[in-house]
Protein backbone atom coordinates (compact mmCIF):
# COMPACT_ATOMS: atom_id res chain seq x y z
CA UNK A 1 0.00 0.00 0.00
CA UNK A 2 2.55 2.32 0.66
CA UNK A 3 4.36 1.58 -2.18
CA UNK A 4 1.37 2.41 -4.31
CA UNK A 5 0.75 5.41 -2.56
CA UNK A 6 4.42 6.50 -2.78
CA UNK A 7 4.21 5.74 -6.51
CA UNK A 8 1.24 7.83 -7.10
CA UNK A 9 3.18 11.08 -5.41
CA UNK A 10 5.81 10.45 -7.70
CA UNK A 11 3.65 10.48 -10.64
CA UNK A 12 1.83 13.42 -9.44
CA UNK A 13 5.10 15.13 -9.26
CA UNK A 14 6.25 14.66 -12.06
CA UNK A 15 3.04 15.52 -13.77
CA UNK A 16 3.06 18.95 -11.98
CA UNK A 17 6.79 19.73 -12.98
CA UNK A 18 6.01 18.53 -16.55
CA UNK A 19 2.77 20.73 -16.73
CA UNK A 20 2.74 24.09 -19.18
CA UNK A 21 3.19 27.35 -16.62
CA UNK A 22 3.48 30.74 -18.65
CA UNK A 23 3.18 32.60 -15.09
CA UNK A 24 6.55 33.78 -15.34
CA UNK A 25 6.31 34.91 -18.89
CA UNK A 26 4.76 38.62 -19.86
CA UNK A 27 1.79 38.67 -22.22
CA UNK A 28 2.40 41.16 -25.02
CA UNK A 29 -0.69 39.86 -27.79
CA UNK A 30 -3.37 38.01 -27.55
CA UNK A 31 -5.69 37.56 -30.69
CA UNK A 32 -9.17 35.05 -29.61
CA UNK A 33 -10.53 34.89 -33.61
CA UNK A 34 -13.66 34.20 -32.25
CA UNK A 35 -16.40 35.71 -33.55
CA UNK A 36 -15.84 38.07 -35.99
CA UNK A 37 -13.04 40.22 -34.61
CA UNK A 38 -9.06 40.50 -35.34
CA UNK A 39 -8.32 42.01 -32.26
CA UNK A 40 -5.65 42.30 -30.17
CA UNK A 41 -7.44 41.46 -26.87
CA UNK A 42 -4.68 43.13 -24.54
CA UNK A 43 -5.12 46.53 -26.75
CA UNK A 44 -1.20 46.59 -27.30
CA UNK A 45 -1.24 46.18 -30.69
CA UNK A 46 -3.33 46.64 -33.92
CA UNK A 47 -5.44 44.06 -35.94
CA UNK A 48 -4.14 40.60 -37.03
CA UNK A 49 -4.05 40.75 -40.68
CA UNK A 50 -6.13 38.18 -42.37
CA UNK A 51 -6.43 37.21 -46.39
CA UNK A 52 -8.74 34.93 -48.01
CA UNK A 53 -9.56 33.89 -44.45
CA UNK A 54 -13.46 32.94 -42.96
CA UNK A 55 -14.79 33.43 -39.24
CA UNK A 56 -16.23 30.30 -37.96
CA UNK A 57 -17.51 31.45 -34.59
CA UNK A 58 -16.20 29.36 -31.42
CA UNK A 59 -13.91 27.66 -34.16
CA UNK A 60 -11.92 30.71 -35.19
CA UNK A 61 -10.45 31.66 -38.29
CA UNK A 62 -10.35 29.06 -41.48
CA UNK A 63 -7.44 29.17 -43.20
CA UNK A 64 -6.97 27.61 -47.14
CA UNK A 65 -3.69 26.56 -46.94
CA UNK A 66 -2.88 28.10 -50.43
CA UNK A 67 0.55 30.20 -49.50
CA UNK A 68 0.66 33.70 -50.08
CA UNK A 69 3.35 34.38 -51.93
CA UNK A 70 2.17 31.87 -54.51
CA UNK A 71 0.41 34.43 -56.72
CA UNK A 72 -2.53 32.90 -56.50
CA UNK A 73 -5.31 35.23 -55.78
CA UNK A 74 -7.45 32.55 -53.33
CA UNK A 75 -3.59 32.20 -51.04
CA UNK A 76 -4.65 32.77 -47.27
CA UNK A 77 -2.73 34.46 -44.51
CA UNK A 78 -2.87 35.13 -41.02
CA UNK A 79 -0.19 37.33 -39.75
CA UNK A 80 0.52 39.75 -36.50
CA UNK A 81 1.72 43.16 -36.95
CA UNK A 82 5.29 43.51 -35.98
CA UNK A 83 5.30 42.74 -32.24
CA UNK A 84 7.83 44.56 -30.06
CA UNK A 85 9.62 41.96 -27.82
CA UNK A 86 11.16 43.49 -24.21
CA UNK A 87 13.15 40.40 -23.84
CA UNK A 88 14.58 38.26 -26.82
CA UNK A 89 16.37 35.84 -24.89
CA UNK A 90 12.62 34.53 -23.31
CA UNK A 91 10.08 34.55 -26.01
CA UNK A 92 7.13 32.44 -26.07
CA UNK A 93 3.83 31.52 -28.02
CA UNK A 94 0.36 29.46 -27.26
CA UNK A 95 -2.41 29.11 -29.75
CA UNK A 96 -4.95 25.97 -30.30
CA UNK A 97 -5.07 24.52 -33.67
CA UNK A 98 -7.17 22.27 -35.94
CA UNK A 99 -5.41 20.98 -38.18
CA UNK A 100 -6.92 19.92 -42.10
CA UNK A 101 -3.67 18.90 -43.92
CA UNK A 102 -1.21 17.08 -41.46
CA UNK A 103 1.43 16.50 -44.39
CA UNK A 104 4.34 19.29 -44.87
CA UNK A 105 3.24 22.62 -43.58
CA UNK A 106 3.94 25.04 -40.98
CA UNK A 107 1.46 25.71 -37.90
CA UNK A 108 2.85 29.04 -36.80
CA UNK A 109 6.57 31.05 -37.81
CA UNK A 110 8.14 33.50 -36.17
CA UNK A 111 9.78 35.75 -38.97
CA UNK A 112 9.18 36.36 -42.26
CA UNK A 113 13.03 36.84 -43.42
CA UNK A 114 15.04 34.94 -40.94
CA UNK A 115 12.16 32.48 -39.85
CA UNK A 116 13.66 31.98 -36.15
CA UNK A 117 11.18 30.11 -34.17
CA UNK A 118 8.29 28.12 -35.04
CA UNK A 119 6.60 24.89 -34.96
CA UNK A 120 5.98 22.32 -38.15
CA UNK A 121 3.36 19.69 -39.21
CA UNK A 122 5.27 16.92 -41.19
CA UNK A 123 4.06 13.80 -42.39
CA UNK A 124 1.66 14.28 -38.90
CA UNK A 125 4.46 14.88 -36.42
CA UNK A 126 5.26 17.85 -34.65
CA UNK A 127 8.53 19.70 -35.25
CA UNK A 128 10.23 22.33 -34.03
CA UNK A 129 11.26 25.08 -36.32
CA UNK A 130 14.55 27.15 -34.85
CA UNK A 131 16.83 29.36 -37.02
CA UNK A 132 14.98 27.99 -39.97
CA UNK A 133 15.98 24.17 -38.91
CA UNK A 134 13.35 21.64 -38.31
CA UNK A 135 13.87 19.04 -35.41
CA UNK A 136 11.50 16.17 -34.81
CA UNK A 137 9.32 15.79 -31.50
CA UNK A 138 8.01 12.09 -32.14
CA UNK A 139 4.84 13.40 -31.08
CA UNK A 140 2.04 12.63 -33.58
CA UNK A 141 -0.78 14.54 -34.09
CA UNK A 142 -4.52 13.99 -35.99
CA UNK A 143 -5.79 16.03 -38.51
CA UNK A 144 -9.14 17.52 -37.61
CA UNK A 145 -8.62 17.06 -33.77
CA UNK A 146 -8.53 20.61 -31.62
CA UNK A 147 -4.70 20.87 -29.97
CA UNK A 148 -3.39 23.38 -27.38
CA UNK A 149 -0.08 24.05 -28.97
CA UNK A 150 2.71 26.53 -26.61
CA UNK A 151 6.46 27.00 -28.01
CA UNK A 152 8.56 28.66 -25.36
CA UNK A 153 12.25 29.49 -25.50
CA UNK A 154 14.50 30.59 -22.77
CA UNK A 155 18.55 31.39 -22.67
CA UNK A 156 18.65 29.04 -25.47
CA UNK A 157 16.61 26.31 -24.55
CA UNK A 158 13.44 25.69 -26.79
CA UNK A 159 10.17 23.73 -25.48
CA UNK A 160 7.19 22.18 -27.13
CA UNK A 161 3.56 22.01 -24.89
CA UNK A 162 0.82 20.13 -26.64
CA UNK A 163 -2.56 20.11 -24.36
CA UNK A 164 -0.46 21.19 -21.19
CA UNK A 165 1.83 18.62 -21.33
CA UNK A 166 5.78 18.84 -22.38
CA UNK A 167 6.50 16.96 -25.08
CA UNK A 168 10.15 18.15 -26.77
CA UNK A 169 13.11 20.29 -24.95
CA UNK A 170 15.95 21.04 -27.46
CA UNK A 171 19.12 23.38 -26.86
CA UNK A 172 18.60 26.07 -29.57
CA UNK A 173 21.37 27.90 -28.53
CA UNK A 174 21.51 31.79 -29.83
CA UNK A 175 17.95 32.22 -32.27
CA UNK A 176 19.39 33.49 -35.56
CA UNK A 177 16.43 36.49 -35.89
CA UNK A 178 17.19 40.44 -37.28
CA UNK A 179 14.19 42.12 -35.26
CA UNK A 180 15.36 45.49 -37.16
CA UNK A 181 13.23 43.98 -40.06
CA UNK A 182 9.71 44.32 -38.90
CA UNK A 183 9.24 41.21 -41.24
CA UNK A 184 10.99 39.45 -38.57
CA UNK A 185 8.69 40.95 -35.94
CA UNK A 186 5.48 39.11 -37.43
CA UNK A 187 4.38 35.61 -36.32
CA UNK A 188 2.14 34.20 -39.23
CA UNK A 189 1.03 30.64 -40.84
CA UNK A 190 3.21 30.71 -43.95
CA UNK A 191 7.07 29.36 -44.19
CA UNK A 192 8.67 31.73 -46.86
CA UNK A 193 10.93 29.11 -48.00
CA UNK A 194 9.20 26.03 -48.26
CA UNK A 195 6.76 27.88 -49.98
CA UNK A 196 3.48 26.34 -47.76
CA UNK A 197 0.98 27.67 -45.13
CA UNK A 198 -1.17 26.61 -42.65
CA UNK A 199 -4.41 24.55 -43.31
CA UNK A 200 -7.07 24.30 -41.17
CA UNK A 201 -8.65 26.61 -38.15
CA UNK A 202 -6.37 28.77 -35.80
CA UNK A 203 -7.70 30.65 -32.46
CA UNK A 204 -6.34 32.11 -29.03
CA UNK A 205 -3.24 33.30 -30.34
CA UNK A 206 -0.75 34.45 -27.75
CA UNK A 207 2.36 36.15 -28.06
CA UNK A 208 4.60 36.04 -24.65
CA UNK A 209 7.84 37.90 -24.05
CA UNK A 210 9.91 38.08 -20.38
CA UNK A 211 8.14 39.13 -17.22
CA UNK A 212 6.96 42.29 -17.27
CA UNK A 213 6.46 43.10 -13.79
CA UNK A 214 8.57 43.85 -11.31
CA UNK A 215 7.59 44.52 -7.56
CA UNK A 216 10.83 46.05 -7.03
CA UNK A 217 14.72 46.97 -7.95
CA UNK A 218 15.84 43.96 -6.96
CA UNK A 219 13.50 42.01 -9.46
CA UNK A 220 15.20 43.68 -12.58
CA UNK A 221 17.60 42.39 -14.84
CA UNK A 222 21.42 43.66 -13.65
CA UNK A 223 21.75 45.53 -16.74
CA UNK A 224 19.68 48.78 -15.41
CA UNK A 225 18.84 52.15 -17.52
CA UNK A 226 19.76 55.18 -15.77
CA UNK A 227 16.85 57.63 -15.87
CA UNK A 228 16.73 61.01 -14.79
CA UNK A 229 14.69 63.03 -13.01
CA UNK A 230 13.04 60.10 -11.66
CA UNK A 231 9.97 60.63 -10.26
CA UNK A 232 8.94 62.73 -13.40
CA UNK A 233 5.59 64.25 -14.61
CA UNK A 234 6.85 65.01 -18.11
CA UNK A 235 10.28 64.66 -19.46
CA UNK A 236 13.03 62.16 -18.86
CA UNK A 237 15.83 61.71 -20.24
CA UNK A 238 17.69 57.85 -20.78
CA UNK A 239 21.33 57.59 -21.00
CA UNK A 240 22.15 55.46 -23.49
CA UNK A 241 24.36 52.22 -22.67
CA UNK A 242 27.86 51.36 -24.05
CA UNK A 243 27.55 49.91 -27.41
CA UNK A 244 23.98 51.36 -28.43
CA UNK A 245 25.36 54.41 -29.18
CA UNK A 246 25.24 54.54 -33.01
CA UNK A 247 22.74 54.93 -35.78
CA UNK A 248 24.09 51.31 -36.79
CA UNK A 249 23.46 49.49 -34.02
CA UNK A 250 19.83 49.76 -33.91
CA UNK A 251 17.99 49.43 -31.50
CA UNK A 252 14.45 49.26 -29.47
CA UNK A 253 12.11 51.40 -27.01
CA UNK A 254 9.63 49.37 -25.55
CA UNK A 255 7.41 51.20 -22.12
CA UNK A 256 4.64 49.01 -20.32
CA UNK A 257 2.83 49.21 -16.64
CA UNK A 258 2.65 46.51 -14.24
CA UNK A 259 -0.19 45.25 -16.11
CA UNK A 260 1.94 44.69 -18.95
CA UNK A 261 0.40 46.75 -21.35
CA UNK A 262 2.15 48.58 -23.84
CA UNK A 263 2.17 52.15 -24.44
CA UNK A 264 3.88 54.20 -27.54
CA UNK A 265 6.90 56.15 -27.07
CA UNK A 266 8.47 58.95 -29.10
CA UNK A 267 12.17 59.08 -27.90
CA UNK A 268 14.39 62.07 -29.20
CA UNK A 269 18.40 60.72 -29.25
CA UNK A 270 20.59 63.39 -29.29
CA UNK A 271 24.39 63.59 -27.62
CA UNK A 272 23.74 60.27 -25.72
CA UNK A 273 20.58 61.13 -24.03
CA UNK A 274 16.93 59.84 -25.04
CA UNK A 275 14.34 62.15 -24.10
CA UNK A 276 10.71 60.75 -23.77
CA UNK A 277 7.32 63.13 -22.69
CA UNK A 278 5.91 60.83 -20.26
CA UNK A 279 2.92 63.77 -19.55
CA UNK A 280 0.34 61.68 -21.49
CA UNK A 281 0.38 58.84 -19.39
CA UNK A 282 -1.75 58.21 -16.03
CA UNK A 283 -0.13 58.79 -12.45
CA UNK A 284 2.07 55.34 -11.79
CA UNK A 285 4.91 52.85 -12.15
CA UNK A 286 6.00 52.10 -15.80
CA UNK A 287 8.69 49.89 -17.07
CA UNK A 288 10.83 50.86 -19.89
CA UNK A 289 12.90 48.25 -21.66
CA UNK A 290 15.68 48.92 -24.34
CA UNK A 291 16.61 45.99 -26.07
CA UNK A 292 19.48 46.48 -29.35
CA UNK A 293 18.81 42.43 -29.97
CA UNK A 294 21.88 41.65 -28.33
CA UNK A 295 21.07 42.59 -24.51
CA UNK A 296 18.10 43.84 -22.48
CA UNK A 297 18.35 47.20 -20.35
CA UNK A 298 15.53 47.92 -18.18
CA UNK A 299 14.56 50.89 -16.01
CA UNK A 300 11.85 51.93 -13.88
CA UNK A 301 10.10 55.63 -13.98
CA UNK A 302 7.53 56.82 -11.49
CA UNK A 303 5.21 59.32 -13.58
CA UNK A 304 3.68 61.78 -10.53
Amino acid sequence: MKQTLLLLLLLSTLGALSAQDLSNFGLLAHYPLTGSSAADATGNYGDMELTNTSFQGDEGVYVNGVYIGSGDPNASLVSTPPIDFPDTNKIAFSLEFKAGDTGFRPIFVAGDFYRWLGVFIVSGELQLLSSDALYPTGQNVQGGQWYNLALTYEQGTSKIWLDGQLIFTHNSGPLNYHLDISGDRKISNTHGGYGNAFQGNLRNIKIYSGTTVAADEERLPPAKLKISPNPASNIVQIELPDGVRTLHNPFYIHLMDPNGRSFPVSPIIKDGLISMDISALPPGIYFLYLNDNKKVWVGKVLRQ
